[in-house]
This record gives C-alpha cells, sequence and structure tokens, in this order.
C-alpha cells in the first residue's frame, strides 16, 4: 500500500470493490489519504464499507443462490485528484438506455447548471460516451455510473465509477420509484433548481452514532438539545 501511495503521487482516494468511505469522511475530513494509516482508519469507521464486506449482495436478484458477499475483495487506491464539484453527475441506465442524469452533489447549489442549453448538451455528450465506450463492453445493461464533465463546449466524459441498479444506490436527485417507471426515449436531467432546495447528503445520517441516528436527531442544534435533555434527567 505504501508503494501505490508513493507511485500514484503521494495521496489516494481509497475504495473497495463497490464502495468508497464517503461516510468517513468526518474523520479527517477529506477522503484523500497520504499513508496507510489514514486508508485502514476511514475504511474501518465506513457504515458503506461495511456493508460491502457483509451484504454486498443483498439486492441481488438471485442473493439466495450465492453468500451475502464475494470471498474475494479488493482495495483500490486511486490517484488524488481535485475536480470542480458541478462537474459531478449520476447517470442511470436501464436495459441499456440512458433514462436519468442528476447532479451528484444534492446539497449545493450551482446556478450555470439551470441552462437548459447545458443541460441539451450535456446529455448528447452522456449519450454518445455511452454508446461508444460502455455499452458492448461493460458487462451489465441496467446499472448506474458516477462521471465527471469537461467544460464547455466539448464536455468532454470522463468515468469515475460504476455502482449497482439497486436501491443501495443512492439517487440523488430521483426516488427509486420513479426511476424504475421511467420509460421515454429522453433521459430526464435533473439539478438542484433554486437557493434553499438543497438536499442534505446520505452519508451524513452515518457521521452521528448509530443510539443518536435512530433518534431522528442530524443537525448539530439537534444533538445540543438532545444532549442539554439528557444532563436535565
Amino acid at each position: 500500500v505504501r508503494t501505490a501511495i508513493d507511485d500514484l503521487g503521494g495521496a489516494v482516494l481509497p475504495k473497495l470493490n463497490w464502495s468508497a468511505p464517503k461516510d468517513a469522511r468526518w474523520v479527517y475530513g477529506t477522503l484523500k489519504c497520504e499513508n496507510v494509516k489514514e486508508v485502514l482508519t476511514l475504511l474501518k469507521s465506513s457504515d458503506f464499507i461495511s456493508h460491502d464486506l457483509c451484504n454486498s449482495f443483498d439486492h441481488c436478484c438471485d442473493r439466495n443462490q450465492h453468500n451475502s458477499r464475494p470471498d474475494i475483495f479488493h482495495l483500490v487506491l486511486r490517484r488524488w485528484r481535485c475536480i470542480d464539484e458541478s462537474s459531478e453527475f449520476r447517470c442511470f441506465v436501464r436495459r441499456g438506455q440512458l433514462q436519468a442524469v442528476s447532479q451528484r452533489l444534492t446539497h449545493l447549489f450551482f446556478p450555470h447548471l439551470l441552462d437548459p442549453a447545458f443541460a441539451e448538451l450535456a446529455l448528447r455528450s452522456i449519450n454518445q460516451f455511452l454508446s461508444d465506450t460502455v455499452h458492448g463492453k461493460f458487462p451489465l445493461d441496467s446499472y448506474a455510473c458516477d462521471i465527471v464533465l469537461g467544460k464547455l463546449p466539448r464536455l468532454k466524459v470522463t468515468l469515475v465509477d460504476f455502482s449497482p441498479w439497486a436501491p443501495s444506490t443512492d439517487p440523488l436527485l430521483f426516488e427509486w420509484d420513479e426511476l424504475e417507471a421511467l420509460t421515454g426515449l429522453a433521459a430526464e436531467f435533473r439539478v438542484v433548481q433554486r437557493e434553499g432546495e438543497e438536499r442534505s447528503k446520505l452519508e451524513n445520517y452515518h457521521c452521528v452514532p448509530l443510539e443518536v441516528a435512530e433518534l431522528g436527531v442530524s443537525t448539530p442544534e439537534e444533538i445540543e438539545d438532545l444532549c442539554r435533555r439528557a444532563e436535565r434527567r
């Protein structure tokens, strides 16, 4: 691992076969790792990684025919790169057809993403990329994938990762019932429409103790209020 980190420029993003420990970002304030200790700490602190290790196949249609997890896991280290947050999107592909595209970081508002011309060009670029690079080469025809769009006017597509077409994958600005119901030939493109409509990140739920999360407490103010009430008892 030390050698790999050095070979990748001294800073990496760790993950297993599917998930990155996004919900453990609170440990260091970043997913950027520069040594083995940081890599292992993030992996051990993540509910997402625990799910991969113990319940990877929960949503597979043939899950009763297999174990709940693979026999072999792979530690993946990716070279750390700084990416424009407004350029990250998640694509939902069903039966080989692009059905939906969502802004990846739903807790942020980017006014320039509201331009209809941008949405049209983005969908065109994504469809072309999927046709040229993914279809016929990736073994599944239903999946989600995360991408980064380059700068206008080209909007070059860079593939980041694949995720299963399953409830274990965050639908972001969609709901899974919606995605299952989409059947049109034209994909739907969704971004946060205005200030105040941002959604909190799913991983935030995993950044507090289980007992606190079960009480429906999530914001710092609610946690402080819970502590004050506990002290009065």
